[in-house]
């Protein structure tokens, strides 16, 4: 009988809010250990029962315009089937920059052995972004720069991101590539000149492994590895 596993989560870890194009523009979690789902579509119903997580994050709380961060999600296998289904919604804000998004995912496991240790898992989330700029409350040393864009920018794009995960007994080695349309929104200067702003494409590299422990096996040690690769950032380890 499949197990549906309930976690709640409510945590303030560092998170640096950045405004130019190459930027970390996606929200920075790290419940991805108990979630991989969060950065990997393929990880959708992989473990054989389903997840409901709530992420919530509010750090530098008694600075102005902290940054908050929060994501529901949920997946699951489809009963008697190779495959999974999730979804995700989540909201980020930092400072003049506000970030809504939802995504659904269907991901297709492709068994090596028949009890499962053994797997290749692929996946692909397909959503939406709405993302506003609300200028007015930009921090400037000239507020009267006509450099400067007035009032508030919004927009709605849609995108997709797209994730491997192997899997062989206790080894897991995953890739994801997030934001895969390079999506860009546009605006205008006070002098008529283009302003873009890039959703860049994240790539995402994982690795994980189960150390278990105990004569019956009932604990495990999980070191886990993650890098993200963004075109014009330095390389970022976990």
């Amino acid at each position: 009988m499949k197990k549906i596993f309930c976690n709640l989560i409510l945590t303030g870890l560092a998170l640096l809010p950045a405004f130019y194009a190459g930027a970390q523009q996606l929200p920075v979690l790290n419940h991805y250990l108990y979630n991989p789902y969060l950065y990997n579509p393929a990880r959708t119903g992989d473990a054989g029962l389903g997840s409901i997580n709530l992420n919530f994050k509010r750090q530098w709380s008694s600075l102005p315009y902290a940054p908050i961060t929060g994501a529901l999600s949920l997946e699951a296998p489809v009963p008697n089937t190779d495959m999974g289904v999730g979804a995700m919604l989540y909201t980020d804000q930092t400072h003049i920059v506000n970030k809504i998004g939802g995504m659904g995912t269907y991901a297709y496991h492709i068994p090596f052995s028949k009890d499962y240790v053994h797997h290749l898992s692929l996946g692909m989330s397909v959503g939406f972004t709405h993302q506003s700029f609300d200028f007015d409350q930009a921090t400037v040393e000239n507020p009267n720069d006509p450099q400067l864009l007035p009032g508030t920018a919004r927009g709605t794009a849609f995108d997709f991101s797209f994730g491997l995960n192997y899997r062989w007994k206790n080894l897991n080695v995953g890739m994801s590539m997030l934001q895969g349309l390079n999506n860009q929104m546009r605006f205008l200067s006070a002098f008529g000149e283009d302003v873009k702003y890039i959703n860049s494409r994240h790539f995402i590299l994982t690795g994980s492994y189960d150390f278990e422990l105990g004569e019956k096996k009932d604990f495990f040690i999980r070191p886990v590895v993650m890098t993200r690769v963004i075109a014009g950032l330095p390389l970022q380890v976990e």
